[in-house]
């Protein structure tokens, strides 16, 4: 039994990813999750829309819930730590309308 499954077994309800630059992306690991997985909830502790653009992001979610059979979530839009180290320097904070 792999890993996965046995999160199941043990009550999880959700799985995260963390996704953050200077790490592996979330993406690849959610999708072999998905894969391994028959009821959890997938998803990334977190996105950045200062380096990845909506409508990518919107695409890879919809990959992942096609994936898993309808189980992805979103966990956080977050600016993340590092975006001064490849020169973005956001001028506005996230904002929900």
């Amino acid at each position: 039994m792999g890993r996965w499954p046995l999160a199941e077994a043990e009550g999880f309800d959700f799985l995260s990813v963390y996704n953050d630059m200077f790490y592996q992306p979330a993406w690849p690991a959610l999708l072999t999750m998905a894969q391994a997985t028959r009821r959890a909830t997938l998803g990334p502790a977190a996105v950045n829309p200062f380096t990845a653009h909506p409508i990518t992001l919107a695409g890879e979610l919809a990959l992942l819930d096609e994936a898993s059979g309808g189980r992805a979530y979103l966990g956080a839009l977050a600016r993340g730590a590092w975006l001064d180290a490849v020169g973005l320097y956001p001028r506005q904070p996230i904002r929900h309308p």
